[in-house]
């Protein structure tokens, strides 16, 4: 046991330096890390404003529409990133550090009063208890926001977070849950078995072409999917070109006002 915590500390204090080196607009400050006593903390940047899931929600009861531009910069943000953290390098060795956020989710993102979009709780605080309890059997991550290989092997990987992504896409545009209702047993057992289906089907918003993004950014298969975050950017892009850049901050001031 004694070896085990160890172990735990000295992942979390290793990862938890390498966050440090992450510097992304787009991604929460990592100040500093250490112990006191037998706690492990991390000091992180406060980042104003609303996590997404209560931004939606807000908007939601209140009567609110997301335009699909404000959808998609909301996407693009998440991707900008994940882009950057998967393609931070170490300032000495200057090798890919391979970071990944191991919980993409809406509680996780922070859309600020001026629109910029910011992945919070990169999960390195808990990965390394995280890592010793899945071998027990327990699944770290978000019921309804988890990739298939995540859920069945544990896998964490760049698409993987993809996978979240697309997923969090589907519900903006569709205005519903990928997964709903249930246990988080239930939940994950649903993401297993769920049918692919158009979310412009649902609220009549975005297009054929961000329906096809959508499909395959939320591919059962890794491989199916974008190969990194970068290139979803580009199809985002592609399929939808912004029209209002103001339009995210536009609806942060709407549920702001209510």
């Amino acid at each position: 046991e004694h070896m085990e915590a160890t172990e735990v500390v000295s992942r979390f204090m290793h990862e938890a330096t390498l966050a440090q080196v992450v510097d992304s607009p787009h991604v929460a400050k990592v100040f500093e890390s250490g112990q006191v006593d037998d706690t492990l903390f991390l000091a992180l940047e406060y980042v104003p404003g609303w996590p997404l899931s209560r931004l939606v929600n807000e908007a939601y009861v209140a009567g609110i529409e997301l335009s699909t531009d404000a959808i998609v910069r909301i996407a693009q943000g998440i991707l900008s990133g994940l882009r950057d953290l998967h393609t931070v390098r170490h300032p000495e060795s200057q090798k890919l550090m391979q970071v990944v956020h191991r919980d993409i989710a809406p509680k996780n993102v922070m859309v600020s009063p001026e629109g910029r979009v910011c992945l919070i709780d990169l999960g390195l605080g808990r990965s390394p208890l995280r890592e010793q309890h899945t071998r027990a059997g327990v699944i770290m991550g978000s019921p309804g926001y988890m990739s298939p290989e995540q859920i069945v092997a544990g896998n964490i990987a760049a698409r993987t977070a993809l996978f979240a992504v697309g997923d969090i896409l589907w519900e903006m545009l569709a205005g519903q849950r990928w997964i709903s209702g249930g246990t988080a047993v239930d939940r994950l057992v649903a993401q297993l078995n769920h049918t692919f289906t158009d979310p412009s089907g649902y609220k009549g918003r975005g297009s054929a072409a961000l329906d096809a993004v959508c499909r395959r950014a939320t591919a059962q298969v890794a491989e199916d999917r974008y190969p990194d975050a970068a290139a979803f950017i580009d199809a985002l892009q592609q399929a939808h070109p912004l029209q209002d850049d103001s339009a995210l901050r536009a609806l942060v001031d709407a549920v702001g006002r209510k």
